[in-house]
């Protein structure tokens, strides 16, 4: 950068209060003009310049730079210079310090508002006033293009098919909610996701109806509450944010519809809840109607009673696994199965032989021992979000409905697969329920819908299309005609001294080496307890401090192993 620094004045030409001299010394050691460069010397050159006219000529060849490489104005190039320079440190940046940066008044950079409002619309920036230190920051996109010196551009959103347009909504409707972005910026992204995506069949569905803007993101976060969690009933809270004079309607929703939205009311699209036999007014949910009407890509015909929830593969941590040399074989090649390139490949080959193309799995072993873990890493490592199902509250539905409940089930399952670009897998988490052995010779009503619904469950597993995961902690109860239909059998042993040692330096990389080892020998513990162990310690760790915390080690250490102890029965004492 060396060549761009203008050529040194007389000392006479420079503000007293100012060491322009020094400054552009500064930047003259630069190597390379490149964006942070660029901002970087912006920041130098402004800081208490009061937007002179010395500043302009000084700074001119760097605001030149950024404003042509990203197609925006020259006091946004200073504006977005200060932010960036701002958020290095995970701050936000109010207007106060944008003006006491510069020296100038906040009247004067309240001048440029439209500008940062402008700098918001094209992704660069978003304002937060939900925490401290209100202000705006940077969006994650443009600090990558500035890192990779590009020229930023905001990702489209065309093209969506039926889950990937919901996730959009979420992420602008989320950003409203965290008050990282305006009402009147979140009608025109949604706007936008709506215009990019026309023939998307729930937009064309939606916009058939002649709803305004308001009615239309209100009546998809019903949508996208329903097709993501199984939730038709939603209280006023979990959508009064999305209007922009919310805090007016005191919490309470029909007041909201009647004012803002009666189309949606009025078109029988939105009704209020029956909760318990009884209508809640602060409670709304999606008519039969509606969903039949802008749902029918999904398939959803009766409303979901929290049976099952979605985990997008993007919100699954990393997390290390431990396994002994059997049960890390299977996992990676499960992995590799998974993996979208090789899982397509398969199906053909599979489809051409015409075999049965659901991948079917079994997980089984002691608790504690990573069987839902592996479930979790192998869609995050595959890219594939999970489908869990709540099997407590499925069997508490099994008087009556319950093979209408679980064939509504497996049937969402199935329109989920039809409207994801990647299979979807269908978790069956502590399935002991379902898989069990199946009974005989029975008389009561109960046990024969028992018997039922594992019959249903099996013809499924024979017609699946997708992947399918069960795990369960009592493999002796095994029906034979389940462990048939499982096509991979994982078994989830305890782990040996070794792998313990391994978790446990994982876990706790600060704790001393010979003390972990000692651990390791002395307590027979699975992955799950030494887990419980190392969040104990972490708690203690921030109420009292390390030195505190280790001597504990070994108390939390007795703690786990309380329930194994050898303890008196409760109850009547013996003579």
């Amino acid at each position: 950068m060396r060549e761009l620094v203008i050529k040194r004045r007389k000392k006479s030409d420079f503000d007293i209060d100012i060491d322009w001299e020094e400054r552009l010394e500064t930047i003259a050691s630069e190597d390379k003009l490149n964006m942070f460069s660029a901002l970087n010397a912006i920041v130098i050159l402004s800081e208490r310049s009061k937007l002179s006219q010395l500043f302009w000529q000084y700074a001119e060849p760097y605001i030149e730079y950024v404003s042509k490489k990203q197609k925006i104005s020259k006091i946004q190039s200073i504006l977005l210079a200060i932010i960036t320079e701002g958020c290095a440190d995970n701050q936000k940046v109010p207007t106060s310090d944008i003006a006491s940066s510069l020296d100038c008044s906040n009247l004067t950079i309240m001048k440029y508002q439209q500008e940062l409002i402008d700098l918001m619309k094209r992704g660069f920036i978003y304002f937060c006033n939900r925490f401290h230190p209100l202000g705006y920051s940077i969006t994650p996109q443009a600090m990558d293009a500035f890192v990779k010196d590009k020229t930023f551009k905001r990702q489209s959103m065309a093209g969506a098919d039926g889950v990937k347009l919901f996730k959009y909504f979420y992420t602008i409707t989320h950003r409203v909610f965290e008050e990282e972005l305006s009402h009147e910026l979140m009608l025109l992204e949604i706007e936008q996701l709506f215009k990019e995506n026309p023939s998307h069949p729930y937009v064309m569905a939606m916009r058939k109806l002649g709803l305004s803007l308001q009615d239309e993101i209100i009546l998809t976060q019903f949508c996208r509450h329903l097709v993501f969690d199984g939730h038709s009933n939603l209280p006023a809270q979990n959508y009064l944010f999305l209007y922009e004079d919310y805090e007016k309607f005191n919490g309470c929703f029909g007041e909201t519809l009647a004012n803002k939205s009666p189309n949606l009311i009025s078109m029988r699209l939105i009704e209020p809840a029956c909760l318990d036999g009884l209508q809640d007014d602060e409670t709304f949910t999606l008519t039969k109607l509606g969903r039949e009407e802008l749902l029918k890509e999904f398939k959803i015909k009766d409303s979901y009673n929290h049976n099952m929830f979605i985990i997008e593969n993007e919100n699954i941590k990393s997390k290390l696994l431990f396994f002994n040399e059997s049960t890390n074989r299977q996992y990676h090649e499960l992995t590799d199965l998974l993996s979208e390139k090789h899982f397509q490949e398969i199906l053909q080959r599979l489809s051409d032989k015409g075999m049965r193309c659901g991948f079917t799995c079994l997980f089984y072993g002691s608790p504690g021992t990573g069987k839902t873990e592996m479930a979790l890493q192998l869609a995050r490592l595959t890219g594939r979000d999970i489908m869990q199902v709540n099997i407590s509250q499925l069997k508490s539905k099994w008087v009556g409905e319950s093979e209408k409940n679980i064939k509504s089930l497996f049937d969402r399952y199935k329109a989920w697969v039809n409207n994801s670009q990647n299979t979807p897998i269908l978790l069956f988490n502590e399935a002991d329920a379902i898989i069990n052995k199946r009974l005989t010779n029975i008389d009561h009503a109960a046990d024969k819908m028992e018997n039922s619904i594992q019959n249903i469950i099996l013809q499924e597993m024979e017609n699946l299309n997708g992947i399918m995961i069960a795990t369960t902690n009592l493999e002796q109860n095994f029906d034979s005609a389940f462990e048939r239909r499982f096509l991979y059998k994982v078994r989830f042993e305890k782990p040996d001294a070794l792998q313990r040692q391994a978790i446990w330096h994982s876990m706790l990389p600060q704790v001393d080496t010979q003390l972990i080892e000692q651990l390791a020998i002395k307590y027979d513990f699975s992955g799950g307890q030494i887990e419980n162990i190392s969040r104990k310690l972490e708690i203690d760790n921030i109420l009292y401090g390390n030195e505190q915390s280790v001597l504990k080690l070994e108390q939390f250490c007795q703690d786990e192993v309380l329930s194994r102890r050898n303890t008196r029965p409760i109850g009547f004492l013996n003579n």
